[in-house]
């Protein structure tokens, strides 16, 4: 008869002398269908690839194949009512030695470019500043890729909000409901306008 799921050991790489690798490999059968297929497996160094037999580096590697781009890959649910926060996701880095601009925890943006090599195009990281206890401070940065070098575009610090600290040619604006250069800063000039993109000389008068 059909199998509703089953779970495979097997070789996990080349056996020899007093080595023998392996991997667990969990097959489902799905609705309408009358054969297993993979669904989850386990390799010999621990490595979980879900959906897919290709390792893409991490240790816990999720694949879609979803074609609509509407199905999530990871999902967390909180199922609690009131004012209790959740879901949460920890990013936490535990060490017996925190120092000082550790590095605690980095989200990464990932596409490939048009030479199929995997490009990190944006990425949000965070940083220890003072591991004082009672006096602890962090910083987080928000980084994008502006042609082929990840540049700042906002860190929070514990002395100040910084844009575009690496100095690029990006400008900044502020929209308001009827202007979409309220506030603006041209990089590349290095002025600053009020609800304009160009500057005024002193002795303009009148309303814009």
């Amino acid at each position: 008869g059909s199998r509703a799921a089953q779970i495979l050991a097997e070789v996990d790489g080349t056996p020899g002398s007093n080595d023998m690798p392996g991997r667990l490999v969990f097959q489902t059968t799905a609705d309408g269908s009358d054969s297993v297929t993979e669904a989850m497996r386990i390799k010999e160094d621990g490595t979980v690839l879900i959906g897919t037999t290709t390792d893409f580096g991490g240790l816990v590697n999720i694949e879609s194949a979803e074609s609509s781009g509407t199905t999530s890959q990871l999902a967390l649910i909180s199922s609690v009512s009131g004012t209790s926060d959740g879901p949460i996701l920890d990013l936490n880095r535990q060490t017996a030695s925190p120092a000082d601009d550790d590095n605690t925890g980095i989200i990464k943006f990932k596409c490939t470019n048009d030479a199929a090599e995997t490009v990190v195009y944006s990425e949000i990281d965070s940083f220890v500043q003072d591991v004082t206890d009672g006096t602890e401070d962090g910083m987080i940065r928000i980084r994008t890729v502006l042609n082929g070098t990840l540049r700042s575009r906002i860190e929070f610090d514990q002395t100040e909000t910084v844009i575009n600290e690496d100095s690029v040619d990006v400008d900044f604006r502020v929209e308001s409901n009827g202007s979409t250069r309220k506030f603006f800063v041209d990089a590349g000039d290095n002025i600053v306008c009020i609800n304009t993109d160009a500057p005024r000389n002193i002795g303009t008068t009148g309303k814009r």
